[in-house]
């Protein structure tokens, strides 16, 4: 029941932070990595949603990624 609290908590957690970055960088991560029930995409699948090169995309998960962990580590989370 803990476990299960402290894990719901983390997902709210991400949610949030998610609901920070501008619109591209959700974007990147919510297909890149299969969040919310989205299918995990390519780099090339996203490049073409996005309009972008592979390797704008690159960095833009870089990027996105980084500033989630960021703010998790300034929220005490990690």
């Amino acid at each position: 029941p803990q476990q299960d609290c402290e894990n719901q908590c983390f997902t709210q957690a991400i949610e949030n932070i998610m609901k920070t970055l501008p619109t591209k960088l959700q974007k990147v991560l919510i297909h890149r990595f299969g969040l919310f029930d989205q299918r995990v995409k390519t780099l090339s699948e996203i490049g073409l949603l996005l309009n972008v090169s592979n390797e704008r995309v690159r960095q833009m998960q870089i990027e996105a990624v980084e500033r989630v962990q960021k703010r998790l580590r300034f929220d005490g989370w990690v």
